[in-house]
């Protein structure tokens, strides 16, 4: 990574340190690859249990000593391989945690109002997309709020006209009502 991009990286989120960053993707790689190797190696394992002991824990039964001791040997490798691949996962899972979360610090931080403006007013690769962005996505934001203004008109207008019908009817009622109490007065 050349020093202007780490520099531009610095600031837009100086709270998320970039060699911390790809610290994490490196050493998620290396477990990536131990994985990989290891679960060639646990197939390579099984294969050989599976060899000396078809029908696993009770083939030992039918095994001579010397037998039994390569059986417990293979079983032994075995486990210990599925327990470091299972190791191996859960450190790999643990570096994607970590690294979701500093993207989502990253993230976070570059969309403040501060950050845009650092990205939109240099001269970068970056800045350029950025610009497009942040106009393609003000217009979007601009039909969205013409057309939901455009809904509410159109619903205040419905509402307005079913209101003046209940009062015209409210006026009618109450208006008939009040002749009925005039002729039983009379």
């Amino acid at each position: 990574m050349s020093q202007t991009e780490r520099q531009m990286f610095s600031a837009i989120a100086p709270s998320v340190r970039l060699d911390e960053w790809l610290q994490l993707r490196q050493q998620h790689v290396a477990y990536e690859q131990k994985a990989t190797s290891l679960r060639e190696h646990l197939r390579e394992a099984q294969k050989s249990y599976d060899e000396v002991s078809p029908l696993g824990v009770i083939s030992k039964l039918f095994k001579n000593e010397n037998e039994k001791r390569i059986f417990d040997a293979l079983k032994s490798n075995r486990d210990k391989v599925a327990d470091d691949l299972s190791s191996a996962d859960a450190e790999i899972r643990r570096l994607e945690d970590c690294i979701r979360q500093r993207s989502m610090d990253f993230f976070r931080q570059a969309m403040n109002k501060e950050s845009l403006e650092y990205i939109r007013n240099t001269s970068l690769p970056i800045s350029h997309r950025v610009r497009q962005s942040l106009e393609k996505m003000t217009q979007d934001v601009q039909r969205l709020i013409n057309a939901h203004a455009t809904a509410q008109l159109l619903s205040l207008a419905r509402v307005q006209e079913h209101v003046t019908n209940l009062i015209s009817a409210y006026q009618g009622w109450t208006g008939q009502l009040n002749e009925q109490s005039e002729r039983g007065k009379q």
